[in-house]
């Protein structure tokens, strides 16, 4: 989100429209995900938002300085920023399922644990990117706002959006090797789930609950 500042002070692209698309993009994209992830599974979803987030990415890269592909673009990146929100744990549930069902063990917290030591870096070497890309532009931090060269507005736009770009459809293509998907999969998701109520109603019942049958 660092480009944003960058992006709105040096390229003067209208704020409003684009606040707008995104919000709209968010809300729309939740939606959409909420409703196609039982009919195309959790595989299908995170390919297709891999794709169209790449190709949002692509939008600004190419066509950021205009203002109606911007508003496209950043559709496009609202939408894939709440399907990464509600697919990407719904995934690392489906890789905790089936470390359970290879181990017998529920090792969630370790994933999550796991989880923050590869992303919590990956935050700082991206704001790293992004900042050495305007150095290498030629960015120059003693001009005020919106004083900066079209090199430097390049460098924004690159900094900032064509790695990502480069990593989603990277991600796209990667995923259809992604093993958690199909018939056999959803067999072991129902085996899995007898075993969790099972593990429910002991517990329970321990404690001096019933469930009713």
């Amino acid at each position: 989100m660092q480009g944003v500042l960058y992006y709105f002070d040096e390229l003067k692209v209208p704020g409003l429209p684009i606040y707008l698309a995104l919000a709209a993009g968010i809300v729309g994209g939740l939606i959409l995900w909420i409703k196609q992830r039982d009919r195309w599974g959790i595989k299908k979803c995170l390919r297709a938002v891999c794709l169209e987030f790449a190709i949002g990415c692509a939008l600004l890269l190419f066509f950021g300085r205009e203002v109606v592909p911007a508003v496209g673009a950043f559709l496009l990146v609202g939408i894939g920023f709440s399907g990464f929100m509600y697919l990407i744990p719904l995934m690392n549930g489906d890789v905790i399922d089936m470390d359970e069902h290879r181990t017998s063990l529920r090792r969630e917290g370790m994933y999550a644990g796991v989880n923050s030591l590869i992303t919590k870096p990956a935050i700082s070497i991206a704001q790293a990117v992004f900042l050495g890309a305007l150095a290498a532009f030629g960015y120059n931090q003693d001009l005020g706002k919106g004083l900066q060269s079209a090199s430097a507005q390049t460098g924004i736009l690159v900094g900032w959006v064509a790695l990502p770009a480069i990593l989603l459809f990277a991600c796209f293509a990667l995923l259809h090797f992604y093993p958690l998907a199909g018939s056999t999969w959803d067999k072991i998701k129902d085996s899995l789930a007898v075993i969790h109520r099972d593990k429910e109603k002991r517990y329970l019942e321990a404690h001096g609950y019933k469930l009713a049958e």
